[in-house]
């Protein structure tokens, strides 16, 4: 073609660009992908030998997406950003809130905190820029048909900028943030066959302003450049997120409503719009006419929220504020409501879970041999032990177990070590490794420390009542002490039982014990 001749011979990068603008590509995709080919080509010779910085795949690209009638060689949609035009008049905050409260309600079966914590988070979307640490929006439900797909369609439809996808790539995602810097609804997350350690690592960069980019290499010179991930970000599931996205998240559980309950269809696209069209303009209004009282709202942390959930919290709370009515008091009950306190299992982590229920046992008794702890753990009906050990441990199998308990104790400092009990040597933990730093960081709670808080009610009531745990009985035969699968042991607990110092579920847990030792050395 004479006009990439002419390319050849230009002495100016000004005129290189003006003879590319002047010839108009071709539209079909075949030809247009072979003369991109030579275009990209004849560009890198020329563009190297005017010590040019531009990129030749760029240039090219740019030329076949300007001059082209049947689009580019992209394929795709190209998105457009929908911008919400604010409420034409002052709106009242609360107002706004109650607004987009009762549209919620009137999609979703959900509990009243629920519904008021996606109200808040999706008034944070409109002034996420305001703070410096942005919660991720956890809808989550334990099974289909409980609402979640609901709740991203409402939420696109008065959320500031939406950007809805039902799968999305690492790469697509902080691509996406940085040119539209819109507010992430991923949808269905729990089908993606297995979420990346670098999507996932995205995700929690972003949840700080400080650590909201990834850096790329880009262009042909490989480019070290700066891509921001920091956007308002809503993640749906079945199931629950990986920890580390949950920790950073705001969860949403949603189940089934019950037969006979109606709730509006989110899936007639022209009706959720009109419901959603006023309540997102006077929310957009209010926002924007309190930016300043948003962003410097002073807010009191609520009892028995841990530190990140605070952080999580405290910019919904900001809104709930300067919305005033009976939002601030609505956004400390749903911050309670779906932030139960750390003394519940279910909100523990496992490591941290095996270490209070081994300080509880070990704190009382000092030193205590592998098998008697995991014996311990197992008749507890907190946490998941004897789901997974039992079947081991009553077949005296303790190898698995020990091993798994050594390394849930180790982020701790926790190691097990050969002591010497009742006259054995043993492979056990002792209480002492237990430094002040770690009871005070992971087992204080309100000013206790992990016992159960009937040790020192016992403790002056003589030597035949047991200490926590219940499973062990001090004193006994001389100089001994009783343990499970012991001689005497049954006999010395159903006394302790009998005179009523420990409950008949105690006296059971007891039980269970003494027969999971008797089996364990049997075998």
């Amino acid at each position: 073609m004479a006009w990439l001749q002419r390319l050849t011979a230009t002495v100016t990068e000004d005129e290189l660009f003006e003879i590319l603008a002047s010839q108009r590509p071709p539209k079909a995709k075949l030809a247009r992908q072979q003369i991109r080919g030579r275009v990209v080509k004849v560009l890198a010779e020329q563009l190297k030998a005017l010590d040019s910085s531009a990129s030749p795949a760029r240039t090219a690209d740019a030329w076949l997406q300007e001059g082209g009638e049947d689009g580019d060689l992209l394929q795709g949609t190209t998105f457009v950003v929908e911008e919400t035009v604010p409420w034409d008049g002052a709106v009242g905050g609360a107002d706004a809130l109650d607004e987009v409260a009762d549209l919620f309600d009137a999609y979703l079966y959900a509990t009243r905190e629920s519904l008021d914590a996606l109200t808040l988070w999706t008034a944070y979307s409109h002034t996420y820029d305001s703070f410096g640490l942005s919660p991720i929006l956890d809808i989550s439900s334990p099974t289909k048909r409980c609402g979640k797909s609901t709740g991203v369609v409402v939420i696109r439809h008065t959320s500031r900028a939406p950007l809805l996808s039902g799968n999305i790539t690492p790469a697509a995602l902080f691509r996406a943030v940085e040119a539209w810097k819109p507010t992430l609804l991923i949808d269905e997350a729990d089908t993606f066959a297995k979420m990346s350690d670098e999507l996932r690592g995205i995700l929690n960069a972003g949840h700080t302003r400080d650590t909201a980019f990834v850096v790329r290499a880009e262009g042909d010179a490989n480019e070290p450049r700066l891509f921001s991930t920091w956007a308002p970000k809503v993640v749906a599931a079945i199931g629950r997120l990986p920890d580390t996205i949950e920790d950073r998240s705001i969860r949403i559980v949603l189940t089934r409503k019950p037969v006979g309950i109606v709730k509006r269809d989110a899936f007639d696209p022209e009706g959720v719009r009109q419901d959603c069209e006023q309540p997102r303009r006077k929310l957009a209004r209010f926002v924007l006419d309190n930016l300043d009282e948003i962003a410097s709202a002073k807010v009191e942390r609520p009892d028995g929220l841990h530190d990140r959930a605070w952080n999580n919290w405290r910019p919904l709370f900001a809104v709930a504020a300067a919305a005033g009515g009976d939002w601030p008091k609505r956004a400390v009950e749903a911050a309670k409501a779906l932030n139960p306190s750390s003394d519940d299992g279910d909100t523990e982590d496992v490591g941290t879970l095996a270490l209070r229920h081994v300080w509880e046992v070990l704190e009382p008794a000092g030193e205590l041999a592998t098998v008697d702890i995991l014996v311990y753990l197992i008749a507890k009906d907190e946490g998941p032990w004897a789901k997974w050990w039992e079947a081991q441990v009553a077949k005296g199998e303790l190898k698995g177990p020990s091993a798994r308990l050594a390394k849930l104790l180790k982020p701790f400092g926790i190691k097990p070590k050969q002591l010497w009990i009742d006259d054995k040597k043993v492979r056990g933990y002792d209480a002492a490794d237990f430094t002040t730093e770690t009871v005070s960081a992971y087992l204080e709670k309100d000013g206790r420390d992990g016992r159960d808080g009937r040790t020192e009610a016992r403790s002056g009531a003589g030597s035949t009542v047991p200490t926590v745990p219940t499973v062990f009985l001090e004193g006994g035969r001389e100089g001994a002490r009783p343990l499970p699968g012991d001689d005497g042991y049954l006999a010395g607990m159903f006394a302790v039982f009998e005179a009523g110092h420990i409950t008949e579920g105690e006296w059971k847990q007891a039980e269970l014990a003494h027969r999971f030792v008797v089996q364990a050395v049997a075998a």
